[in-house]
């Protein structure tokens, strides 16, 4: 039996409108309440999860496969990242987001590097050719630092180092080619 697909950010973005319609219609009283309530329902599965990876890990190879294959999945991976219980550092997450979108960025002749990433920020390097406009530079950034953000929300800020532009590059046989057939 296959379950309904799950659209995670739609359902996030209605839930934030839920939450905002309870802060303006509810009492004070009745938002601790709810707020309680949630915090006790997350408390319970954060406690279920941790117990729940624990007896995978026990499972040896197969156990590390299993959890690498939950973090590898869009809606496990964030579920576990919620809880603070997602099985890769900071940095493998960042990397990770960069590989899925590095087929993109390869078709726009760009590559995005990772120079640091911590909780304060995360530091990239966009290389684009030296022909790529400023909107396609700045359009990129904005995917990339959507992309990145999903994948560590615990970090404060993305930046980029001063955009690199790599210079025009010809191959050696064809410059070589040339000076020939001038002579």
């Amino acid at each position: 039996m296959t379950s309904p697909a799950f659209d995670l950010p739609d359902r996030m973005q209605r839930l934030e409108q839920q939450i905002e319609d309870l802060q303006r219609s509810a009492g004070a009283e009745l938002q601790a309440d709810v707020q309680q309530m949630v915090r006790t329902i997350l408390d319970f599965h954060a406690a279920s999860l941790t117990r729940l990876l624990a007896l995978v890990a026990e499972s040896g190879v197969a156990g590390r496969g299993v959890l690498e294959r939950c973090a590898h999945d869009e809606l496990v991976g964030n579920l576990l990242l919620l809880h603070g219980l997602h099985p890769w550092d900071l940095t493998a997450r960042v990397r990770f987001a960069l590989a899925g979108i590095r087929p993109q960025l390869q078709a726009q002749d760009m590559q995005v590097h990772l120079l640091s990433a911590n909780e304060a920020a995360v530091v990239l390097r966009l290389l684009a050719d030296d022909r790529r406009g400023a909107l396609d530079r700045s359009q990129l950034q904005a995917v990339i630092v959507e992309t990145v953000a999903a994948a560590v929300p615990e970090v404060s800020r993305i930046e980029f180092e001063e955009d690199a532009v790599r210079p025009l590059m010809f191959p050696l046989p064809l410059i070589d080619a040339k000076t020939r057939e001038r002579s």
